[in-house]
């Protein structure tokens, strides 16, 4: 049996503005342990009844109302980012973010590579527990699209654009 082509959890990366950024320069959270994004459709459902047969079970159609795209992480607390951090969460307008899967030079570049646009930095916890690491938790709501760009476009004879990729 072949095995699936997978990635390692550390290869997911959650970053303020994009990984290609330079001016203001962009950075990632590299505390964050856990890292997630959520893509969901707000959908509206109609029962559709067969006028020939109204005896036989009606047809469901769904129609896209709406997408909603969020981000989080889970982990330890970075000190050194505390500022930039903090003045991301304290923005009132949104800011863009990225959330990254990238395997180097991937077996499917179409497969892995940004998630980019505005977010709504909406939580931003720091915990503390005796014995242990301070922790934090973070999350973003998209605010508009937030668009899929493959790491197969960021590539240049087989390498990726990006020195900080790998």
């Amino acid at each position: 049996m072949a095995q699936p082509n997978i990635l390692q959890s550390y290869k997911a990366k959650v970053w303020r503005g994009l990984p290609t950024d330079t001016s203001p320069p962009g950075f990632f959270i590299c505390g964050l342990v856990t890292k997630g994004l959520q893509q969901t459709k707000q959908t509206n459902t109609a029962v559709i009844p067969d006028c020939d047969d109204p005896d036989i079970p009606s047809s469901v159609r769904r129609t896209t109302i709406s997408k909603d795209v969020t981000m989080s992480g889970e982990g330890f607390f970075e000190p050194d980012l505390f500022s930039e951090i903090q003045a991301a969460y304290d923005s009132n307008t949104s800011l863009a973010w990225s959330f990254e899967l990238l395997a180097g030079t991937p077996a499917v570049p179409e497969a892995v590579g940004w998630f980019t646009g505005n977010w709504v930095f909406s939580t931003f916890n720091i915990t503390a527990e005796q014995g242990d690491f301070v922790r934090a938790e973070m999350a973003w709501e998209a605010d508009g699209e937030i668009v899929f760009t493959p790491a197969a476009l960021m590539m240049h004879e087989g390498e990726l654009l990006l020195e900080n990729a790998a």
